[in-house]
């Protein structure tokens, strides 16, 4: 909740509307992340704010040959991950060259059902709020590009940066061999450079 509230403080503080300003829609097709963004566009200064969705689903089945038994695991996942950042823009020729920082956090929703041909089960408890947390990953971003205006509305632009993402997630257990409860912990992190191009309407 604390995140999701300063997310919401940030992203209001920069999306504040002002005089002459214009908004402007930006798309990357094919992106995993930062698919899609709005901002203000006033001067050199552009403040953003997106919205991307990612969902995943499966199932497996496995089937006794020699009787009726059988087993079925289905799951689904769904992440929407609001990000916020701004651009600086450089200079005032034609190709308008900037640099850019922003945010993201993922908030995640899981779901998964095991059935047999006598019971059904869902996933929950302790395991689904651990992966729950673990797929509600932050992070960073920062790179520099450049936008090239060929129409009155219309933009087209690439970018270059790196991304840092991190993810922690705590959950409880119990060890029947040992006969004890334990506590475990799950930290891990990726960095990686990424590459898009992006069409941009102003309105």
């Amino acid at each position: 909740m604390k995140h999701k509230l300063v997310c919401a403080v940030i992203a209001i503080a920069l999306l504040v509307p002002v005089v002459a300003s214009a908004m402007v829609f930006s798309v990357s097709p094919g992106q995993l992340l930062q698919g899609g963004q709005i901002s203000i566009s006033h001067g050199k200064f552009q403040p953003y704010i997106g919205l991307d969705i990612m969902g995943a689903s499966g199932k497996v089945r496995l089937e006794d040959n020699a009787s009726t038994a059988y087993e079925e695991i289905t799951a689904s996942a769904m992440l929407y991950i609001p990000n916020i950042g701004a651009r600086y823009y450089f200079g005032s020729s034609e190709v308008k060259p900037y640099v850019y920082a922003g945010f993201l956090k993922s908030i995640a929703t899981v779901s998964a059902k095991t059935k047999t041909e006598t019971a059904e089960s869902e996933f929950e408890g302790d395991s689904k709020d651990q992966l729950t947390s673990l797929l509600g990953f932050w992070g960073v971003n920062a790179g520099f590009g450049a936008e090239y205006p060929f129409s009155e509305h219309f933009s087209v632009g690439s970018e270059y940066g790196f991304r840092y993402l991190r993810t922690h997630a705590k959950g409880d257990g119990f060890d029947g061999a040992m006969g004890s409860d334990l506590t475990d912990e799950i930290t891990a992190s990726l960095k990686s450079s990424t590459v898009r191009v992006i069409l941009n309407y102003k309105f």
